[in-house]
């Protein structure tokens, strides 16, 4: 009668209260490859984790790594994913049975005449993995007139195990990992806006660099035009009307160098702050950037499920619904009976 008892719980133990997470499907207008426009060229490709490495800038990779390694974001987030590995590690812990371990020592002194006794005790309690157990042993001296004295030692170990019959033990570790993915999605989340943004900061330094050489070179031409129209008045070819429209050109070109300029510095600064450096400390390869980072291939942005699958605000989205669906599962388990099997030595 016992082995159908145990067959039958572990049968009930197959199953588990509450609903299944599944996904969403992708639409199929969605799921298809991309149509890239004609000044555009792309490819169906993959995109490679480290995707900054398509622009072969060797300044641009090392900044990006020293980015990636000096942001504070981004440790928060990889600390909050060994927090939620570790949480996940503990509740794995609850497949296993629990044990407690308890120990005494008493000292007893009886003197006949009186009747009276003395002792001490003490005791120590652990917990953990384990089937063994010591049990009681003392020692005893007798005297004359019925007194005695002796040491008395004791140990026990309890052992219980859930049944985990309506699976709350399994929609608990289900909802763990599911943490464990969204965290770990939302660390990449951190990791990819930090590398957009160092190169998106490098790219706008080393174009305002170019636009500033572009604009000194239009204010040399002006003011190579404003001399000669000059030279042309005094020689009676030109009038002043043409002087003052050849120095208000100048004026003009000259206008939009500060523009430049402030870009440049402020796009300096940003990739300073990025890397943990103060404002202060330009790095050195981006402050010598003269040409944008191109890219020499098609870009790779495969089809809209491989989209949909890296982009890591969605995976955190999808892993969050998926975690609060399994505690659905826990919550629905609570109400039923907690069923433990238990013994002590």
């Amino acid at each position: 009668m016992k082995p159908a008892i145990v067959i039958a719980a572990l049968a009930l133990g197959a199953c588990a209260v509450g609903p299944n997470y599944r996904p969403p499907v992708t639409p199929a207008a969605s799921a298809g490859k991309y149509l890239a426009a004609d000044s555009i060229a792309v490819s169906s490709e993959p995109l490679p984790e480290k995707w900054w490495r398509l622009y072969d800038d060797p300044a641009l990779d090392a900044l990006v790594t020293e980015a990636l390694s000096a942001n504070t974001d981004l440790r928060v987030a990889t600390a909050n994913l060994r927090k939620a590995r570790a949480i996940l590690s503990e509740t794995r812990s609850q497949r296993l049975p629990s044990t407690s371990i308890s120990a005494t020592a008493k000292y007893l002194k009886s003197n006949g005449s009186s009747g009276g006794g003395t002792g001490t005790t003490g005791g120590t309690g652990t917990t953990g993995a384990g089937s063994t157990g010591t049990g009681s042993t003392g020692t005893t001296t007798g005297t004359s007139g019925g007194s005695y004295e002796g040491q008395f030692y004791s140990a026990s170990l309890d052992v219980s195990y859930e049944l985990d019959l309506y699976g709350r033990v399994r929609r608990d570790i289900e909802a763990s990992r599911a943490d464990v993915a969204a965290h770990e999605a939302q660390r990449d989340t951190v990791r990819t806006s930090v590398a957009a943004e160092t190169a998106r900061a490098y790219a706008d330094a080393c174009s305002a660099a170019l636009q500033i050489g572009v604009a000194q070179r239009s204010l040399s031409l002006q003011l190579e035009t404003v001399d000669l129209t000059e030279r042309l008045a005094f020689a009676g070819r030109g009038t002043p009307l043409d002087t003052s429209r050849a120095r208000a050109q100048y004026e003009q070109v000259r206008a939009t160098v500060p523009p430049f300029v402030a870009a440049r510095r402020g796009a300096l600064y940003r990739l300073s702050v990025l890397t943990g450096r103060s404002p202060e400390e330009t790095p050195p390869a981006a402050a010598a950037c003269t040409t944008p980072p191109v890219l020499s291939h098609p870009v790779p942005v495969g089809d809209g499920t491989a989209l949909i699958k890296r982009r890591p605000d969605i995976r955190a989205a999808d892993r969050t619904l998926a975690a609060a669906t399994a505690r659905i599962g826990v919550a629905t388990a609570a109400l039923y009976p907690k069923i433990s099997l238990g013994g002590s030595v």
